[in-house]
């Protein structure tokens, strides 16, 4: 699997430091942290919505506003998140198909704000989210080793009667670590290895991503709510054989801690539907080029405060420009993704996005002269991805506030896109994880703060996976693709279907 990479020379060697501690079973103590002492019910917190409107990234409408790598003015995202507790799913599919489910409490803590945000264009958040079953914290994501990446903003249609409501997306990873005594049986994934014998190397890796919803009432009161997804998936990804882009979560075939064709699923708020009324494949696919605010938004990433000689430029890091897309892409058959013994339920949504995409921005002069160069997924590096994108369906949502009769994928790409700010052919190969959400017209589409009348029925979000700065290999936006594992990102497409 992708041994195209190897040969494209897309992919240099490196050294993987491991550190040979042994830590008894469980997050607690790994961490040093209290994972099970009682704790206060999480309040509401007193955060306004500080962030309507415009998020100032979604400013692509001509030449004026979308000058080839220069530096975007700062964002107009929310100061803080509030904390979140709900009741969530989480599931097992194996072999494409539902086996088991439970309800179990969700706690979301966001506590990075926008002045101390160290990754990319004040868009990184650091979280830490907790899964609890009967009273007791059975899986904990900590800051160290959990991401947040803005991708966009957008309207929901509100209640009758009631505005609409701004919603926030990010796309989220992070490396969870269990606690077994605690944990339903079924959803500690056997990657998961105890006793533990290096600081990270054993945790489980999962994506997914968070929908922040604000509004305030006639009393002036705001009031947060969010979506939320977590995926692990098939040991054929997750635990991908290669040492140059996998080299922390990689196992060898067969092997049973493998999972090959089990993944392991979140989602909240309730009701869910797990693989319930699963869409067309035309239906998670743009054809026609996209809408007009469809971008790519490039980042710099710059040394953290605290090793400033990983880089020679100066902190704090920044964003370059955005650039627009246009987008073509050609549904392919579903199937059921690493299942060696059909049939089984199609779940996966393989699409090609074809060369005939386009990436496009504006070189200074008068007037200014549009620059655009194709993009596209990656046919044949994959036997699993064949043709270099595919969307996993995980369900719907019931009647769950901004969210109802949504239908949610997790995505995973392999992009062939050269960045405009740096052109340089041997780093345009991305390995990508991401979101994709499907709307209800009889309930309403989501819009956009620049034009309320573009609508979208399909919203999808992805980001690039690269490691973090301590294996960058010069400056600049040089950093190496990862498959899994907690990771950083320098790319962010937002694409949609009018």
């Amino acid at each position: 699997m992708l041994v195209a990479l190897l040969n494209l020379g897309l992919i240099a060697s490196f050294q993987v430091e491991a550190r040979a501690q042994t830590y008894p079973c469980g997050w607690a103590y790994w961490n040093n942290l209290p994972s099970n002492e009682p704790q206060a019910p999480f309040p509401e917190p007193p955060y306004p919505c500080s962030a309507t409107g415009n998020d100032f990234f979604r400013l692509i409408t001509g030449p004026q506003v979308s000058q080839c790598c220069q530096s975007l003015a700062f964002t107009n995202v929310p100061d803080y998140l509030p904390d979140l507790a709900m009741p969530v799913e989480i599931a097992t599919f194996d072999a494409c198909t539902l086996s088991q489910q439970t309800t179990v409490d969700l706690e979301f803590r966001s506590f990075v704000p926008q002045f101390f945000n160290l990754y990319a264009c004040n868009q990184h958040r650091v979280f830490r989210m907790y899964l609890k079953y009967n009273g007791n914290v059975f899986m904990a994501i900590e800051p160290v080793e959990s991401y947040m990446r803005y991708t966009r903003t957008f309207f929901l249609p509100g209640a009758p009667g009631e505005s609409d409501v701004q919603v926030w997306r990010y796309v989220i990873n992070g490396d969870a670590d269990f606690d077994r005594q605690f944990a339903p049986p079924f959803w500690v994934p056997p990657c998961h290895a105890c006793p533990a014998t290096t600081d990270r190397f054993e945790r489980v890796h999962f994506v997914g991503h968070a929908d922040f919803s604000c509004k305030t009432d006639s009393q002036g009161l705001h009031h947060w709510d969010a979506s939320i997804s977590l995926s692990h998936h098939v040991g054929c990804l997750s635990h991908l054989d290669n040492p140059f882009i996998n080299p922390l979560r990689k196992i060898t075939a067969p092997n049973p801690n493998r999972h090959e064709s089990t993944s392991y699923h979140m989602v909240g708020p309730l009701p869910f539907s797990f693989l319930a009324a699963p869409p067309m494949p035309q239906d998670v696919v743009i054809t026609n080029g996209g809408i007009k605010f469809d971008a790519v938004r490039s980042t710099v990433m710059y040394p953290s405060p605290w090793n400033p000689s990983i880089r020679a430029h100066p902190f704090p890091p920044h964003c370059l420009t955005e650039s627009s897309l246009y987008t073509v892409m050609e549904p392919k058959p579903v199937n059921c993704m690493c299942e060696a013994s059909p049939p089984a339920p199609a779940i996966y949504y393989h699409s090609w996005i074809r060369p005939a995409s386009q990436s496009y921005c504006y070189m200074p002069g008068t007037p200014p002269i549009a620059t655009g160069q194709s993009w596209q997924s990656v046919v044949g590096a994959s036997a699993d991805i064949p043709d270099g994108f595919v969307q996993l369906y995980l369900g719907h949502w019931g009647a769950a506030g901004p969210w109802s009769n949504e239908g949610l994928l997790t995505n995973i790409g392999l992009i062939d896109h050269l960045n405009h700010c740096f052109p340089d052919p041997a780093y345009a190969f991305h390995i990508t994880h991401g979101v994709t959400t499907t709307h209800d017209r009889t309930v309403g589409l989501p819009h956009f703060y620049d034009d309320p009348t573009v609508s979208s029925d399909v919203l999808i979000d992805f980001v690039d996976q690269v490691r973090d700065m301590t294996h960058a290999r010069h400056a600049g936006m040089d950093f190496l693709p990862i498959s899994a594992g907690s990771c950083v990102s320098t790319l962010v497409w937002t694409i949609s279907k009018e």
